[in-house]
């Protein structure tokens, strides 16, 4: 949402579960790049209020819109997009966070053919109104710690990354997280190359951060992210059994 509005773009960002003061400040402390935390904005308010001078007088513009997570259709969201259209504020892209808060329009005798066909409404409201949209899913409790999030590990129904047109992943291990970083994989592409990972990403929640342009996470297949960890992993075991025999020859010697 805050790269879209930086290039242009008018953005509107719907949100169920977090408060609009929070996410207006992740979007300051994504303008300061990095040199102040979400924690230090009051810290260094006549800087964050100078660089948010800068860009609300540049092109493009962000709606925050918090809905009710329980009760919301995407009816109700296409009528409110189709009011901000008629208002003036027509967005270019749409990032609803997240699809599994709303709820399908009629009943189904299963919670996941209801979720199959929420997605496939929000894909719809996309072609007739002509937005880009983003959204996110949940994983399943076998992608906690998991190295890599792959589409078997969707929270819910296959259909969404059946309907998806581009899936991205975001995997983080209790390291990685107390580290800033995160595993990222395009999962799927209906639009270019998928299966390429990349490995060990800056993700900084404290900043606001995303950065996979690193030499060390470049994107790779999966089959040479996998070759390279297996490699990794050996020359650990090496240096170990190295280390245990070193231990052992001075003890021999003492």
């Amino acid at each position: 949402a805050n790269h879209a509005k930086n290039v242009g773009k008018n953005v509107l960002q719907i949100f169920f579960e977090d408060n609009p003061k929070v996410i207006q400040r992740k979007h300051l402390t994504c303008w300061m790049e990095g040199d102040v935390t979400l924690n230090e904005l009051n810290e260094n308010f006549d800087e964050v209020l100078r660089v948010a001078q800068i860009k609300e007088s540049q092109p493009g513009k962000i709606k925050l819109k918090k809905f009710p997570s329980d009760g919301t259709t995407i009816p109700h969201i296409k009528q409110y997009i189709k009011k901000q259209i008629s208002l003036g504020f027509r967005p270019d892209i749409v990032l609803l966070d997240y699809i599994d808060c709303v709820q399908p329009t009629k009943s189904f005798k299963d919670e996941w053919s209801g979720e199959g066909n929420v997605m496939r409404q929000f894909e719809t409201l996309l072609s007739e109104l002509d937005i880009a949209g983003w959204t996110a899913v949940q994983g399943n409790r076998s992608s906690i710690n998991a190295e890599t999030v792959d589409s078997t590990m969707i929270g819910g129904s296959i259909k969404k990354g059946q309907i998806g047109h581009f899936i991205l992943s975001i995997a983080k291990s209790l390291e990685q997280k107390e580290n800033g970083r995160a595993n990222m994989a395009i999962l799927k592409s209906r639009f270019g190359k998928d299966g390429i990972t990349f490995d060990d990403i800056l993700f900084n929640n404290g900043t606001i951060q995303i950065d996979m342009s690193t030499d060390d996470s470049r994107g790779k297949t999966f089959l040479e992210s996998t070759e390279i960890k297996k490699v990794r992993e050996q020359t650990i075991v090496n240096e170990a059994l190295d280390g245990l025999n070193n231990l052992s020859k001075l003890n021999n010697n003492n």
